[in-house]
C-alpha cells in the first residue's frame, strides 16, 4: 500500500480533519458498530452489488471498514481498491485493516481528488457529504474521475442523528453537532440535487432503518 500527501486544507476542513484525528479515529469503529450502522451499511452494499464496475475509489475510507466490505463481496479484485481519506488518525486503522490485501491507500482533499479524468469505474462514498463545506465542488471531482458510464454511489443518513454511544464521549458529542451544524445536508432532494446539478444520472434508491429513529439511503447515479 502506499500513501500521497494532500494538499492543506481550508481552515474548515482542518477543523474536521482534527475532530477526526484526535477522536473520531480512537472510537470510530465501535460507535458505528454499537449503533447498528455498519451492518445496515453492508445491507445496502450488497443490495447494489451489481452497479459496482471497474476500479473502485472510495475518496472518505475512513478506518477501510467498507473497504474491507468490498474485499469480501470482490476477493481477488482487490487490486481495484483505491482508498482515501484526509485524515492520518483514520488511514492508520485502514492501513492495518488493508495490509497485504493490494489495496492503494491515498490522502488528498476530495475537493481536489489527485486522479486523472475519466480512470475510475465506480466513487463510492458512505457518510460524508454531512461534513463537506462545498458540497457541489466534491461532487463534480467525483463525476471528473468517473468514467463514462461509470457508477456514483453515495450512502448517507436522514435525518443525521448525533446520538451518540457509550464509545462516543459526551464533549465529542457536543464538538460533532457544532461542527456538522454549519455543514449538514437538509435533506434527500439536497443530495440529489447536487448530483444532478453535475450532469449525473439518478439510477436506483435503496432504502434501509439504522433504528427507529433514522434510515441509511443508498443512492445511485451514473455518468452518461
Amino acid at each position: 500500500m502506499h500513501l500521497v500527501r494532500k494538499r492543506v486544507c481550508s481552515p474548515d476542513q482542518e477543523n474536521i480533519k482534527r475532530l477526526y484525528d484526535k477522536y473520531f479515529s480512537k472510537n470510530y469503529d465501535q460507535h458505528m458498530r454499537a449503533t447498528n450502522h455498519y451492518v445496515t451499511m453492508q445491507k445496502i452494499m450488497r443490495q447494489l452489488r451489481s452497479y459496482f464496475n471497474g476500479r473502485i475509489l472510495d475518496p472518505t475510507c475512513g478506518t477501510g471498514e467498507a473497504l474491507k466490505m468490498l474485499l469480501d463481496m470482490f476477493g481477488a479484485d482487490a487490486r481495484l481498491l483505491i482508498g482515501n481519506d484526509f485524515s492520518d488518525g483514520m488511514l492508520a486503522h485502514a492501513r492495518i485493516k488493508l495490509r497485504n490485501s493490494g489495496t492503494l491507500l491515498t490522502t488528498f482533499d476530495a475537493e481536489d481528488v489527485r486522479l486523472a479524468s475519466a480512470t475510475i469505474g465506480t466513487v463510492f462514498c458512505s457518510y460524508t457529504f454531512h461534513w463537506f463545506t462545498d458540497k457541489e465542488r466534491v461532487a463534480q471531482e467525483f463525476r471528473r474521475v468517473l468514467v463514462p458510464e461509470g457508477t456514483l454511489i453515495s450512502l448517507e443518513e436522514f435525518p443525521l442523528l448525533i446520538n451518540g454511544s457509550k464509545h462516543m464521549p459526551r464533549d465529542v458529542k457536543k464538538m460533532i453537532a457544532n461542527t456538522v451544524g454549519k455543514t449538514k445536508l437538509n435533506g434527500l432532494d439536497e443530495l440529489i440535487r447536487i448530483f444532478r446539478s453535475t450532469g449525473l444520472v439518478f439510477v436506483d434508491l435503496v432504502i434501509e432503518k439504522i433504528d427507529d429513529n433514522h434510515d441509511m439511503y443508498g443512492l445511485v447515479f451514473k455518468r452518461v
